[in-house]
Order: C-alpha cells, then structure tokens, then sequence
C-alpha cells in the first residue's frame, strides 16, 4: 500500500511540473546593456531605436518594411553600417514585445554585432525600453 501511496504521489506531483515554454528573449548576449546597466552618467539620450515586431521593423518609428522583411533587413543593414561610421557611435536600442519570434530578435542582434562590434563597444548595444517609453 505505502508504494502505491507514493507511487501517486510522485504522479501527482510530476503532472504539477513546470513544462517549458518558449524561449525567452528578453535576455540579450554578451555586449547588449539594458538602461539600468549604462545609466549613470549618461545626459539624455542620443541614438537610435529599433522595434520589432511580427512583422515590422522599426527604425527610430520609421517603418522600414514595406511588406518584405528581406528588404527591411538590408536596409537596417545599411543604417546600422552608417551608424558604425559615426563619430562618436551612437547608442542604437532593440525593443520587442512579448512574443516576438526569438529568430527574428536574433537576426537583428546578428546585424548590430556585425556592424556595431557590440561585445567591444561596451553600452552601444542597448535593449529594452527607453526611460520615459513603453515600448
């Protein structure tokens, strides 16, 4: 009886066990910052904002899609080379909400690392909503 009680138990408790959801993209890699990391001594803010979203991407709330995400990808490509090429770099911000497909956030983090060397460039790389922003 004792074994089938605690056969049950661990049943029981097993069907109460977290299931993994989908993968979490709020945590970006080596070399991107949130506002709270960078923000002391930062004066106000001078950059540029990507958002994303299913299926726009935004540049500083320009819409870069055109209904092709092939081509929005290239010419956020193109802004993030200009971008590199400033002097001083500026900050350049990723914002998404949830549920944004993970390999679309990727993408882009793909593209400001090739272009803004974001794991050398330490506070270029921002995600995460601006102070003041809901984004």
């Amino acid at each position: 009886m004792k074994c089938v009680t605690f056969t049950l138990m661990l049943l029981t408790l097993s069907a109460c066990a977290k299931v993994p959801g989908p993968p979490n993209c709020s945590h970006g890699p080596k070399g991107f910052y949130t506002w709270r990391d960078i923000s002391v001594g930062i004066d106000g803010y001078s950059g540029n904002t990507i958002r994303v979203t299913n299926d726009t991407i935004f540049w500083n709330d320009v819409d870069l899609t055109n209904g092709e995400d092939g081509s929005a990808m290239a010419i956020l490509d193109q802004y993030l080379g200009q971008t590199a090429r400033m002097e001083p770099v500026p900050f350049v911000t990723i914002t998404f909400r949830e549920g944004v497909a993970c390999s679309r956030i990727n993408a882009i983090r793909t593209l400001m690392e090739k272009n803004l060397s974001c794991h050398a460039i330490q506070g270029k790389c921002l995600q995460g909503a601006l102070p003041g922003r809901l984004d």
